[in-house]
């Protein structure tokens, strides 16, 4: 701890600092004003109390911009310490003023049910409503840069928002985060996302039509509100403090082929091309790399290319940045081609790893069912979020999810624990599917871990698909999948944009013990990188005609011999000439036109 405010009267909501002024919404207590030259001991030098809530504030010099709750907003004039002024208040904006952010002369204030209302405050002794935008769930926490506003919108996860026009907002996109997006802040290409119960998220925001998460952190407490500054994350967790987090929850930078070139050695026999390419890889060694080779440009990979050596620590997994090389033996593989024209391709993946646990009471029947359902019965019957499954939320750039699991867990305190796998084959007793609509796996294993696809909403038990009985790399929205230990590849079906995963019972998984650890691997676009090469090659070994003496030749005698070579590859260095004479053999360069 660096410095210190005493107890304030009321509950301290928000803080905000400009320059040496802290500015803290006190709730009850007011908007209290400290002056923190000394941050070792801020010093109080001013409050207002007119209004009985302040939610959130925000400052420029010696005004504060207030969100108040149900009493709207106002703007407190510190200018006369011991004498503030209100401004410009606005007492009704359609909904509970929980939060506010200030960008050039706008404030942007998140209002509940109300959504996004947007105040002119260029001059904060007149303010005025000039927009307005309704949004889905409840607007909560709401952060501003360059014309586009991030609303945290509770239930409905984080909504991005284009404000050039202020008259007239509109909605780009809507993430559904994990929870219950409480707060917001954004940079460049990320923004953080404070998800109550699911902890603190990071969304990709580089394309804004197209959010994605990229990572997340969590802790038992839930989390509340979030900053960032000079890359580290400020996240309050209530009852446990305040986080101060490495902004590595980013993505994971993808690996890049930076070139790749070719050549070809005909001295061996058979003949060989060496390959080598350059790989910067920011993970250090996490990626797989292969190669492929075309006889057309590129239009198609349609040469045979298996028969490669010297490939341990250049092909394939984990696969070490710097310069790489490998060997193609060209004639096993593409025996007889004649001086052709080769491109051959290197290319990397380097996929964004999660990691996530799912704990024995997550059912996986109960995936995308909202706050509050519940299934009574006479064991006691299961209800969410207590039993709900875990969930990763996915995009429309995936490619594929690589899923491996370990841990252990019991569908009882008087049972034995399993792994991923599970144990026997039990049916699930039907009545969680006839309400959600996810079909079972049939005979799936007691304890084992599954997956389910879902689009987005809430599932519908009028569109339940048929049961699986066997794994597949692509089910059906909201049919489930036995995943087991792994490692197992999933294709998300067209639509869905989340991934459920729980553990198989039959009932009442609330008393459910122990865990699984689930690694994933997604593959996306981004997660790939190309490099490509092209060269004259040739895999018919050199040639020599040797042309027959019109004359005898006579022992002692000098006679020319005459010869058309061809070397097969105008690139290479040139064969090398060997002439047997009575078993005594000479060398001659083939540059040498002719010898005697």
């Amino acid at each position: 701890t660096y410095g210190y405010v005493q107890d304030t009267p009321g509950e301290a909501n928000s803080v905000f600092l400009y320059d040496t002024l802290l500015y803290v919404a006190d709730m009850s207590g007011g908007i209290r004003l400290f002056n923190a030259a000394n941050p070792t001991a801020p010093v109080q030098i001013a409050r207002d109390t007119l209004y009985g809530t302040y939610t959130d504030a925000a400052a420029r010099g010696r005004y504060a911009f207030c969100a108040l709750g149900w009493s709207g907003f106002t703007v407190i004039d510190f200018t006369i310490l011991n004498n503030p002024v209100e401004h410009g208040p606005i007492s009704s904006l359609g909904g509970y003023a929980y939060s506010l952010a200030i960008d050039n002369d706008r404030a942007y204030i998140a209002c509940g049910s109300g959504g996004l209302k947007i105040i002119d405050v260029s001059d904060p002794h007149s303010c005025s409503i000039i927009g307005s935008l309704s949004l889905p769930g409840s607007a909560r926490g709401v952060f501003a840069r360059r014309d586009t506003v991030f609303v945290a919108g509770y239930g409905a996860g984080l909504h991005i928002i284009d404000a050039g026009d202020t008259a007239s907002p509109t909605l780009i996109s809507t993430f559904d985060t994990a929870g219950y997006a409480m707060g917001v802040w954004a940079g460049d290409t990320i923004a953080f996302v404070a998800d109550y119960d699911k902890g603190l998220r990071a969304i990709n925001i580089h394309d804004p039509q197209n959010p994605f998460e990229t990572g997340f952190y969590s802790t038992i407490h839930n989390c509340l509100n979030v900053t960032a500054s000079e890359g580290y994350i400020f996240a309050s967790w209530g009852n446990d403090g305040v986080y101060i987090l490495d902004g590595g929850l980013q993505m994971n930078a993808p690996a890049n082929i930076d070139s790749v070139w070719m050549w070809e050695d005909c001295t061996p026999n058979p003949s060989s091309v060496h390959i080598c390419y350059n790989l910067i890889d920011p993970e250090g060694d996490s990626s797989f790399v292969g190669a492929r080779m075309s006889s057309d440009g590129g239009a198609t990979w349609n040469v045979p290319f298996s028969t490669l050596f010297d490939t341990d620590f250049s092909l394939g997994n984990n696969t070490p940045s710097g310069t790489n090389c490998f060997g193609w033996a060209m004639t096993e593989d593409y025996p007889n081609s004649d001086d052709g024209y080769f491109t051959v391709e290197v290319f990397s993946t380097s996929p964004n790893r999660r990691h996530l646990i799912v704990p024995g009471t997550a059912c996986p029947y109960w995936a995308g069912m909202p706050y509050g359902t519940e299934l009574t019965d006479w064991w006691g019957g299961d209800t969410i979020p207590a039993v709900a499954p875990v969930r990763l939320n996915i995009d429309p750039t995936i490619d594929s999810i690589v899923i491996s699991a370990s841990g252990m867990v019991s569908y009882g305190d008087s049972f034995p624990f399993y792994g991923p796998n599970g144990g026997s084959p039990t049916p699930t007793i039907p009545e969680y599917g006839a309400i959600s609509g996810i079909s079972y796996f049939a005979d799936c294993p007691m304890s084992g871990l599954t997956a389910v696809f879902l689009a987005p909403g809430q599932p519908s038990a009028l569109s339940m698909p048929p049961q699986l009985s066997s794994f597949t790399p692509t089910p059906e929205i909201q049919q489930s999948v036995f995943i087991g230990t792994g490692p197992s590849t999933l294709i998300p079906p067209e639509g869905a944009n989340r991934l459920f995963f729980g553990v198989n019972d039959n009932y009442r998984w609330q008393d459910n013990l122990g865990q699984f650890d689930v690694d994933i691997e997604i593959y996306n676009a981004n997660s790939y990188s190309y490099g490509r090469a092209s060269d004259s090659l040739d895999s018919k070994p050199p040639e020599v005609a040797v042309e027959c003496p019109i004359s005898p030749i006579i022992a002692g005698a000098d006679h020319m011999i005459s010869y058309a070579k061809n070397d097969r590859s105008p690139a290479s260095e040139p064969s090398q000439i060997n002439i047997f004479r009575n078993e005594h053999r000479e060398t001659f360069n083939s540059s040498e036109m002719s010898f005697t």
